[in-house]
């Protein structure tokens, strides 16, 4: 793991699944949990947009998904949030109902799981400011001045250790 410089902005995140064991019909479903805490002098907005390639656990015959909206209110404002400096942030998700009934199609029963992050991960597209700051208002085409490019420099995620499950029967 790679230490920030002095002054540079970082987020420090942990990930952590609930219960580390269940069975397909466990209720409540487990819950997934990531929290992050920015150790910076001022917020940072952040889009929790995956860009990279989807992990898909079930098969869906779902129509394609809509464009991705930037609007302030739109149906996409929940993936973005405000990082207030160390002031800890809980992104909390429970795993769907369809995930636990068709796990055999999703896990190997008995199969230990890891999820981590990869070393040097980092938000390579920020904003400075609160998400009502630098979302379009609603019914306005034009984002504000400068919202196309981030903010600066990609932030490096600090520490982040793995978690593992299992699904049992």
């Amino acid at each position: 793991m790679t230490i920030p410089a002095p002054g540079s902005p970082s987020i420090s995140v942990s990930l952590a699944i609930g219960p580390p064991k269940f069975a397909r019909r466990t209720e409540p479903p487990p819950s997934l949990s990531v929290m992050g805490i920015l150790h910076a002098p001022e917020p940072r907005r952040k889009n929790l947009i995956c860009i990279g390639p989807p992990l898909q656990l079930e098969r869906t015959k779902r129509p394609k998904r809509a464009g991705f909206s930037s609007e302030l209110g739109g149906h996409d404002d929940k993936y973005y949030c405000t990082l207030e400096p160390e002031i800890p942030v809980t992104f909390a998700y429970r795993l769907m109902r369809a995930y636990a009934v068709e796990v055999e199609r999703c896990f190997t029963l008995g199969h230990t799981y890891r999820l981590e992050v990869r070393d040097n991960e980092s938000i390579r597209w920020w904003r400075y400011g609160r998400k009502e700051d630098v979302l379009v208002p609603p019914d306005q085409f034009e984002p504000p001045e400068g919202g196309e490019e981030p903010s600066g420099p990609p932030i490096k995620l600090f520490p982040v250790e793995t978690i593992e499950f299992e699904v049992i029967d």
